[in-house]
């Protein structure tokens, strides 16, 4: 669904996350544009960009750039109502409101060297823009604001037009999720990462780990890698059942007896995972926070999240559940199940790349 609210800096749309089909002033130079409902991040449809080089991206429609403004002097209503949660009182003190930032979701079918470059303007002007590396596979989120130097450019309260670049050269697709085109963003939490290298940390860590990820994302093994044999592969077999054994000993097997194999495998299937070939999909998989604070604007809170898998109330839930029974089966048929459970679960997730 497009996720409305009351108008507002002349932008009605909080989020468009293509329910209602390509949203008017919506067009590519170059490519197809169309409406997928396997690859989504929100709802249950998103855009499908078939693109070639050179291609466009092109939004008509009121990007909703402003300032950010002293929440003690804003009426609370309308849009501007949900952007006072989280404060008890406005009473002679000054709140100052969160700068305004882009977001959207992106999924990329073939890593490359290229980028894409965000253009913010009016018209045919380009007021701001800022590239995002395409060297991932799967879905990623850009998150940038505009006015604290991690765009090129000065931004407009009369922008009017958002533009993607695909590269000069090349094809293939992208699917494209919830756009916000001007939402309020957290500058402690819009971090670095490989898609968007340069954007300058904030002086005032939330969490060391949050802020270091792309850091540790950097990280590589201080010791030779091993190519895995099967000989190794049998010797890892053969550790897997010690430690099996060490971790769930047969007296404390005794709790899990009762622990229905149906129940998780009915678990497993609330996450709605298909696979077409070398292609898995499912229902949208997120950290709990993401839609609730970047588009508080739309008043809905958690409900915002609805038809969304979490990080740790699901999928944590999930792997928990099924590695806890895992060694329990004393059937291969019931275990390897469960194993290719978890296996795909891990998938969706991102935790490992290789597909079985």
């Amino acid at each position: 669904m497009a996720i409305t609210t009351s108008l507002a800096f002349a932008q009605e749309k909080v989020m468009e996350s293509f329910e209602d089909g390509i949203p008017k002033g919506l067009t590519t130079k170059g490519g197809h544009l169309s409406i997928d409902n396997l690859r989504i991040k929100h709802g249950r449809k998103a855009l499908k960009w078939d693109w070639v080089g050179n291609s466009a991206l092109v939004f008509n429609t009121p990007i909703g750039y402003h300032k950010a403004r002293n929440l003690s002097e804003v009426k609370p209503e309308g849009r501007d109502k949900y952007l006072m949660d989280g404060h008890s009182s406005y009473d002679n003190k000054v709140v100052l409101e969160e700068p305004r930032g882009f977001f959207m979701w992106i999924y990329n079918e073939e890593a490359a060297i290229g980028k894409l470059t965000f253009q913010f303007g009016r018209d045919d002007i380009v007021d701001c823009e800022f590239d995002y590396n395409l060297n991932f596979v799967g879905w990623r989120s850009v998150a940038v604001i505009y006015d604290r130097g991690d765009m090129r450019g000065i931004p407009r309260a009369d922008m009017n037009r958002m533009t993607i670049l695909a590269p000069a050269t090349s094809s293939g697709t992208y699917y494209i999720d919830a756009i916000g085109t001007s939402v309020p963003m957290n500058p402690k939490v819009a971090t670095a990462n490989p898609q968007l290298p340069y954007i300058k940390p904030h002086t005032r860590l939330v969490t060391n780990y949050e802020h270091r990820m792309y850091e540790f994302s950097k990280f590589r093994p201080s010791f030779p890698l091993e190519e895995m044999t099967i000989e190794k592969e049998k010797e890892l077999d053969v550790m897997f059942d010690k430690v099996e054994a060490f971790i769930v000993p047969e007296y404390e097997q005794e709790q899990f007896k009762n622990k229905s194999i149906d129940k998780v495998v009915a678990l497993y299937n609330s996450f709605e995972i298909k696979r077409n070939g070398d292609k898995i999909y499912g229902r949208p998989l997120l950290k709990a926070n993401v839609y609730p604070e970047h588009f508080k604007e739309a008043g809905l809170g958690k409900k915002i999240n609805e038809g969304c898998m979490e990080w740790r109330e699901h999928f944590g839930k999930a792997l928990i559940n099924i590695a806890s029974i895992i060694a329990l089966p004393k059937t291969m048929k019931i275990k390897q199940s469960l194993k290719i459970c978890l296996l795909t679960c891990l998938i969706m997730g991102g935790l490992i790349k290789v597909l079985m």
